[in-house]
């Protein structure tokens, strides 16, 4: 019969407990449930229900005389303040960090992830003169800490952060290539670039910076980080559209370059393909890795269907020739390379790729041609490319935590409203320079269609309830989400709009929505993050909430902030 039972939630907190148990081959059974929010051991008639009192008993159990909580009185006490200052807090802002970068949530990102860099410092700096926190030998402080901050070095160090925090990264391993971690070593991987970096770069101007290192090119090209857009500096001008910038390093390398094309006919072709890729087709098959990513599509099988339909166009393209203009590899091939990359990786198993095998092949050649090697952005992900055995649909049905929602909205089952949503739309498809009595005779009409339609719909405003944004593009990016999710997956039941007041910071975002129902979370459950507002239900007869509607839908000022942009739904 067991020793006890030890419960918990999987996470940071329960690392060192199941190691130690493992390891030290302790007769203790272990639950890990993520229902429970506590982490428990019950030994005998005695419970333990933190994890510092937990791990110390658990060494205890095995040898009271155990170097793992020091050797002497004083390493001794230095271990318990490690512990304490780890658990106290380390661990909730390294969590935090994890779970922003996981749900894509940005606001104040940059103020958490400075706090972040802070406590690599500090740790580096107790480091200094020891290779473990207390000395030359490894103890429970290490492995706490290890297990406190391995989703930061799982997830978001990288080669160029590995060489800032040398000191820690060499500790970090140190501590996990012992034998209490050996069970999870191997999951533990430095990326060459953040995740988040590598989304947010991962874009048709990758090709740029490719033909710039490949073809020794001496210019002056940048990125723009609020905007994501990147930028040629040119003498008399400036160039920042993909397919322009692509057609002039080529033209500033070789005129003649068959990268362009070899003949009036394939020139034409690059350029037609290259605007196929950057407008339509990376838009396209990133939105359907977005929906897989988040599990997050009431729809989902449509928009795989027009995804496949583009690869079904690029198969018979290539049937009968090498690359997509000719015998020739072009920038067209690489753009479309690019803009196909994460959606052949996550759809494409092996009967997948059996049916497109001349797209396969071309796809093969292109990543391994040398613009693609030599592009410092592009070769974390093509230079040890491998592609999965199973489609990810394979991966769903045997998992059901991974089980795409249900392709029928859940407010399908309220049926068909009184007064359907387009009726509402045309009445307040009003300007904001509209002339006053215009808008209140739209208001009159809005306000008794509100009424006659009983409880099929609610109005809601809505706030971001965080902080001010200290960055400009955090707002673009709260917007776009919007866009992404709610038109494709609740456009049917809501409208809305949604607008920016303010500068960086001192700005706001707020907004009103109409939305089928009389509860807000399945319209705005769809997309992550969606927590972070603030949802007000208003009642359209009281003054103070009519006033409110009118000034979040029509005004320009909004808590004596100047409306910078606005967004309808």
């Amino acid at each position: 019969m067991p020793l006890g039972t030890l419960s918990g939630k999987p996470g940071p907190r329960m690392i060192v407990p199941v190691e130690l148990i493992r390891e030290l081959k302790l007769d203790i059974e272990i639950n890990l449930n993520e229902s429970l929010d506590y982490e428990k051991l019950n030994l005998e008639n005695t419970t333990y229900q933190d994890s510092i009192s937990i791990i110390i008993k658990l060494v205890n159990l095995h040898d009271s005389k155990s170097t793992l909580l020091g050797t002497n009185k004083t390493s001794k006490n230095l271990i318990l303040e490690y512990l304490l200052w780890i658990e106290n807090e380390l661990i909730e802002p390294f969590k935090l960090i994890s779970y922003m970068l996981q749900h894509r949530i940005w606001y104040n990102f940059e103020l958490h992830f400075a706090k972040i860099i802070d406590y690599i410092t500090e740790i580096e700096k107790k480091l200094k003169d020891f290779p473990f926190l207390t000395g030359n030998l490894i103890t429970v402080a290490d492995l706490y800490l290890a297990s406190c901050v391995i989703d930061y070095v799982n997830g978001l160090t990288c080669s160029g952060r590995k060489i800032k925090h040398k000191i820690f990264i060499n500790w970090f391993y140190r501590v996990i290539k012992t034998d209490y971690f050996s069970s999870i070593y191997d999951n533990v991987v430095l990326l060459k670039k953040p995740p988040f970096e590598s989304i947010k770069r991962f874009r048709v101007w990758n090709i740029s910076a490719g033909l710039i290192r490949t073809l020794k090119l001496d210019v002056n090209y940048s990125i723009d980080q609020s905007s994501g857009k990147e930028i040629l500096q040119l003498k008399d001008f400036v160039l920042d559209e993909p397919v322009s910038i692509i057609t002039y390093l080529v033209n500033l390398h070789n005129p003649n370059s068959t990268l362009l094309g070899s003949d009036l006919q394939s020139r034409s072709l690059v350029l037609e393909y290259l605007l196929w890729a950057t407008k339509e087709c990376i838009n396209q098959f990133e939105w359907v890795c977005y929906l897989l990513e988040y599990r997050k599509s009431y729809n989902l099988k449509p928009y795989i269907e027009e995804a496949n339909k583009k690869i079904i166009q690029l198969e018979l393209c290539l049937t009968y020739s090498s690359y997509l203009t000719g015998k020739f590899l072009t920038v067209a091939d690489l753009c479309v390379a690019a803009s196909v990359y994460r959606f052949v990786t996550i759809i494409g198993g092996e009967y997948w790729r059996s049916k497109y095998k001349f797209f396969m092949k071309w796809f093969y050649d292109v990543i391994k041609s040398e613009i693609f090697i030599k592009s410092e952005y592009l070769t974390p992900f093509f230079g040890d490319l491998v592609l999965p055995t199973k489609s990810i649909f394979d991966i769903i049905k045997r998992n059901r935590k991974w089980k795409i929602k249900c392709e029928i909205h859940p407010l399908n089952i309220l049926g068909e409203s009184k007064i359907p949503l387009t009726v509402f739309s045309q009445v307040l498809n009003i300007s904001f320079k509209a002339k006053t009595y215009e808008k209140e005779i739209a208001f009159e009409k809005f306000n008794k269609l509100l009424i006659d339609a009983d409880d099929d719909w609610s109005l809601w405003k809505l706030e971001y309830k965080v902080k001010p944004i200290t960055m400009e593009f955090i707002y673009r990016e709260v917007i776009t989400e919007f866009n992404i999710q709610w038109l494709r997956e609740s456009g049917a039941y809501m409208l809305g709009r949604l607008s920016v007041y303010g500068m960086k910071n001192n700005g706001a975002i707020a907004g009103v929505f109409l939305i089928r129902g009389q509860n807000y979370e399945p319209i705005f459950n769809v997309m992550p993050g969606w927590e972070n507002f603030k949802y007000t239900r208003l009642n359209i007869v009281e003054p103070n909430d009519m006033e409110m509607f009118k000034t979040l839908w029509w005004g320009n000022k909004f808590k004596g902030k100047v409306i910078q942009s606005s967004d309808k739904f």
